[in-house]
This record gives C-alpha cells, sequence and structure tokens, in this order.
C-alpha cells in the first residue's frame, strides 16, 4: 500500500481501435506487460516486453 501511495502508477491511455475478435471499432483499456525470456522473444520473433490490450465490447487481449 504504501508503495502505491509514493509512486504514481502511470499506463497508457485507452485507445480507439477495430478489434479483430468482434470486428467492431471499441476502446481498449491497457491490461499490463507481459515479459518473455530473451532466447523466448527471440525464437518467436517479438519483443521481450509485449504490452496487452483489453476490448470493451468482447474482452479479448491482444
Amino acid at each position: 500500500m504504501l508503495l502505491a501511495m509514493t509512486h504514481k502508477l502511470t499506463h497508457p491511455p485507452d485507445r480507439l481501435a477495430r478489434c479483430p475478435t468482434c470486428d467492431t471499432r471499441t476502446r481498449f483499456q491497457y491490461a499490463g506487460e507481459q515479459h518473455w525470456p530473451a532466447r523466448v522473444a527471440q525464437a518467436a520473433g517479438i519483443e521481450p516486453v509485449t504490452r496487452l490490450w483489453h476490448c470493451d465490447r468482447c474482452h479479448t487481449t491482444v
């Protein structure tokens, strides 16, 4: 609790985009970050840190 009171946690603002699952233009809320080990990220061809977003309509995580 003290950490939350002394450090302001910020995240990206919500974004409007078309959801690939429900095919609706909707708001996406920031859900956090997924951290991958460097060797896994390199093998998959992705960044080691991926931002996750939730669709407001169908709740898909992208």
